[in-house]
């Protein structure tokens, strides 16, 4: 899902995940709806090594 924010910026929010993120593409946020042959592997966590060479908010996870 996708919202404008006051400051003019897009939010975009997965309903699989309930992460909500920043930007100006949807990959911004996540990968929960990723399908591959009509299956859904993948999930998004917090990235756990964010760092400024690694900035992203989210990382896919493979599983449930």
């Amino acid at each position: 899902m996708q919202r404008l924010l006051d400051n003019g910026n897009d939010e975009y929010y997965c309903p699989d995940c309930e992460a909500t993120a920043e930007g100006d593409h949807p990959s911004v946020l996540c990968i929960c709806g990723f399908a591959i042959r009509t299956k859904k592997p993948y999930r998004c966590i917090p990235n756990p090594d964010r760092a400024p060479y690694n900035p992203v908010a989210y990382v896919a996870h493979l599983g449930r």
